[in-house]
C-alpha cells in the first residue's frame, strides 16, 4: 500500500521508501488537510535535481537501467546490480540512494509539468498522508 499525490501532477510516492513530503525538497510549501503542495516554477528545482544527479554520481545510471527493466525488486537485487555495474554493493547506501532516486523521479515529474505548460507559475499537488 502506498499514498498518492494528484493534482497538476500525479503518481504514487514508493513505498516504505518516499515520505509525503518529497515535494518540499523542490520548494513546495504546505498547506493543510491532506498535504496541498504549491511548487513555484524556478530555478530552485534544476539546483535539486543537479544535486541529487551529483549525490547519486554514477548510481542514478545504474537505478535508471535496473528500473527501466520493468519490474519487481528488493533491496539485494538492486545491491547486486550495483555490484555487477562496478558500485558498490553496501546496503546502506543502495537505501539512501533510492530515496533520492525516488525523488529525482518526482523532481523530473514536476519539471516536465512546467516544460509542457509554460504559462503556469505554480504546481499544484496535493499527496496523501
Amino acid at each position: 500500500m502506498g499514498r498518492y499525490y494528484s493534482g497538476d501532477i500525479e503518481g504514487k510516492f514508493w513505498f516504505a521508501v518516499q515520505s509525503s513530503t518529497s515535494p518540499e525538497r523542490f520548494g513546495a510549501v504546505e498547506n493543510q488537510s491532506h498535504i496541498n503542495y504549491e511548487i513555484p516554477k524556478d530555478d530552485f528545482i534544476y539546483d535539486q535535481l543537479i544535486k541529487i544527479e551529483d549525490d547519486m554520481g554514477d548510481y542514478l545510471e545504474v537505478y535508471e537501467d535496473f528500473f527501466n527493466q520493468d519490474r519487481g525488486y528488493n533491496d539485494e537485487e538492486l545491491s547486486d546490480y550495483a555490484k555487477v555495474r562496478g558500485l558498490s554493493g553496501n546496503l546502506d547506501v543502495i537505501k539512501e540512494m533510492l530515496t533520492d532516486y525516488a525523488d529525482w523521479l518526482l523532481g523530473m515529474q514536476i519539471l516536465d509539468f512546467f516544460d509542457d505548460n509554460p504559462s503556469e507559475s505554480y504546481l499544484h499537488m496535493e499527496a496523501e498522508i
